[in-house]
């Protein structure tokens, strides 16, 4: 348990941050368009992006 918050947590933390998801979001889709945002993420998303999810 140790070895996997030690050393594979912090390798694959990125792609679970909420900050991520907002920065492929802003490159990849069209932001005209209305998003659906899961409850757990929805702050996360809201702060980074100013738009209501």
């Amino acid at each position: 348990m140790v070895v996997a918050f030690s050393f594979l947590l912090p390798m694959v933390a990125n792609r679970f941050s909420v900050k991520e998801i907002v920065r492929v979001y802003h490159t990849k889709c069209d932001q005209q368009k209305p998003v659906y945002v899961d409850k757990f993420l929805r702050p996360g998303f809201m702060y980074y992006t100013g738009v209501p999810g």
